[in-house]
């Protein structure tokens, strides 16, 4: 009875309409210049909208023509998951597509927010990402100088990326189930605590809840 208890709330927090209200990336300029302004209070470095990093999420061995999809470099089978949070630990996008055998650099290029990324620049807004070397430099993703042991910009880069790596630590901890040493079924059961993470930095986990009852 249980089981038919979580698929129910898994498919009620995962309903596109639920996503696209609560893991929603700024949509427009104000949005944009908004989240940009706190990063840039907070550390210094302008037109920041974002940080992205991916993360394995352990999964069980899928079948056999699709395993080596989904075979990582940490020997054993996942999700390669990437998100971008802003400055306040949000939840602004997710892609849960890829399995753990895809480098992050390859996940961002078939992304479609690189392609959103691209249109901004395009169209003259001068805002970007924040990734870590896994990434490539673009106008819209910034990453580290790899030829400078230590600099302003790095160390600035490095303090406001660290967001990300909490956004990531700080879900596994809240919900055990995402955690390196337990098993995921399928993405829904991943994007379904990702979702309640966003009520909860919004406050409205009270309609988690409400699902429950």
């Amino acid at each position: 009875m249980c089981s038919v208890y979580i698929e129910e709330v898994t498919q009620a927090l995962t309903h596109k309409n639920i996503i696209n209200k609560y893991i929603r990336f700024p949509d427009t300029p104000a949005a944009r210049q908004a989240v940009s302004q706190r990063f840039y209070r907070k550390y210094g470095i302008p037109g920041v909208v974002g940080c992205i990093d991916g993360s394995h999420f352990k999964i069980v061995v899928p079948p056999k023509e699709e395993e080596h999809l989904y075979y990582s470099r940490k020997h054993y089978h996942s999700l390669n998951v990437q998100m971008v949070c802003d400055d306040e630990y949000r939840i602004l996008n997710v892609n849960s597509k890829f399995g753990g055998a895809n480098h992050d650099s390859f996940i961002w290029e078939n992304s479609d927010l690189n392609t959103y990324m691209q249109s901004l620049h395009r169209n003259g807004e001068i805002v970007w990402l924040l990734g870590d070397s896994g990434y490539p430099q673009r106008p819209w993703l910034m990453i580290p100088f790899l030829d400078a042991e230590s600099n302003n910009y790095n160390e600035k880069h490095m303090r406001a990326r660290v967001v990300i790596e909490n956004t990531f630590s700080r879900l596994k901890n809240r919900w055990r189930c995402l955690h390196l040493f337990v098993v995921l079924v399928t993405a829904k059961l991943l994007l379904a605590p990702v979702v309640q993470w966003v009520l909860v930095k919004q406050q409205l986990w009270f309609c988690c809840h409400l699902l429950l009852k």
